[in-house]
């Protein structure tokens, strides 16, 4: 692994001659892109934190009706429970207001989490650049490339091939956390030649370039 410490505070012309460095012939840059679905796998840790966001109101909406689509699912499952609409209305707003369900209610809150969950990564997506990412897509992995520059299984992930200078340049700029690959034009995703990841530091963003045999 060989590490270029303070890369955050490079210019993004800079930044991208630093990645196209190790290049070979014939090799391009893919970036990774989340593709998020229903993931038996996530931490319950995640599920808890989004839970906590959705009920303080402190999620962002891409789209105006990804609150109301997982409120009718969660109201759904609370009929379901409960037997009674007035009674799931009356429960939602308990839940939201005190992220509890009572004991003596024998509906499951890690069932309710895990709609809010799902619902936020099945409805919450910026369409515009989801559709940015399908146009320049490369290959999809059942795989992503974390922070440790590690491939872990949780969820899949979009690799996409900017299409010319000025898209690199964009995608540096606006993003300081990333991570891509290097890889021969044509080649499966899998035999990529380097894997790059930002890691976040006290004083800045280094990058980290590991090879393939070691991610």
């Amino acid at each position: 692994m060989k590490r270029i410490e303070k890369f955050g505070s490079l210019s993004v012309n800079q930044k991208l001659s630093v990645l196209k460095d190790k290049l070979g012939e014939d090799e391009i840059l893919l970036f990774q892109y989340y593709e998020i679905g229903d993931n038996s796998n996530v931490s319950q840790e995640d599920i808890d934190e989004t839970f906590k966001y959705y009920c303080d109101d402190i999620i962002y909406y891409y789209n105006s009706d990804t609150k109301l689509k997982i409120e009718k699912e969660i109201l759904k499952e609370l009929v379901k429970e409960s037997k009674n609409e007035e009674m799931a209305q009356k429960l939602f707003l308990q839940i939201k207001k005190t992220k509890r369900i009572s004991s003596s209610i024998n509906i499951s809150l890690d069932n309710i989490k895990k709609i809010v969950f799902h619902g936020i990564e099945k409805y919450n997506i910026d369409l515009q650049e989801y559709n940015y990412v399908l146009d320049r897509l490369y290959e999809r992995s059942k795989w992503i490339l974390d922070e440790e520059g590690k491939r872990i299984d949780e969820i899949g992930a979009i690799w996409y091939q900017p299409k010319n200078q000025e898209e690199y340049l964009t995608i540096l700029k606006n993003s300081s956390l990333f991570s891509c690959v290097s890889i021969r034009n044509g080649e499966k995703l899998n035999n990529f030649s380097y894997g790059y990841v930002i890691q976040e530091t006290a004083e800045d963003y280094d990058l980290l370039i590991y090879k393939n045999e070691e991610c």
